[in-house]
């Protein structure tokens, strides 16, 4: 026979441990915060056979990010990004690559009422595949998924309390089996929930 003490006594042990949980559960910070951005950037790549004439290749970003640390000097960001762009073929005359990337990063920014500046490094997925091949080029280039990483400056201006503009300059490595570094210049957009 179970007394009722007994019937009890468990379902009242996780009562009291939740609601201790709960108490005890820390408080948000009172300056986290979230954004999530789109961006834009042209492309160089250094790392490859073919003669780069500038920044001639274009692509495309989306991010979120949380805000991990602040003060009143300073700010660290956790970023996830997924970045596609374009990159020339590894030899003249070869088709152009298309590059898909699932990047983490970090930033270190310095901050002002108005204004952040600062580094950002990080590694991530980058899968590196060819266009079809047009008249009179030759498939030189196979389609790769290889380890990378990115790192380079940033500024960042506020243009309303949730919205801000920024400015970015960096380079990726990419270990494919031709290795590409590709330098690039980009803008965004985000959003600060």
């Amino acid at each position: 026979m179970t007394s009722t003490f007994a019937r009890w006594r468990l379902p009242g042990v996780v009562l009291l441990l939740a609601g201790g949980a709960l108490a005890l559960r820390p408080a948000p910070l009172a300056a986290q915060s979230f954004a999530a951005g789109l961006g834009a950037a042209t492309y160089a790549d250094t790392g490859t056979a073919t003669n780069v004439e500038g920044f001639k290749q274009w692509g495309g970003d989306a991010y979120a990010e949380v805000l991990l640390e602040t003060s009143t000097s300073f700010v660290t960001v956790f970023q996830g990004r997924y970045s596609r762009f374009e990159l020339p073929g590894t030899q003249p005359g070869a088709p152009t690559l298309r590059v898909n990337a699932g990047i983490a990063r970090v930033s270190y920014r310095w901050r002002d009422a108005w204004f952040q500046a600062g580094f950002f490094g990080g590694g991530g997925v980058f899968g590196v595949s060819p266009e079809s091949p047009g008249a009179g080029q030759v498939a030189v280039d196979g389609s790769e998924t290889a380890a990378g990483a990115t790192f380079g400056v940033e500024a960042l201006f506020r243009l309303t309390d949730r919205l801000d503009f920024r400015l970015e300059f960096g380079g990726d490595y990419i270990a494919t089996t031709v290795i590409h570094r590709p330098l690039f210049i980009g803008g965004s957009v985000s959003y600060k929930f």
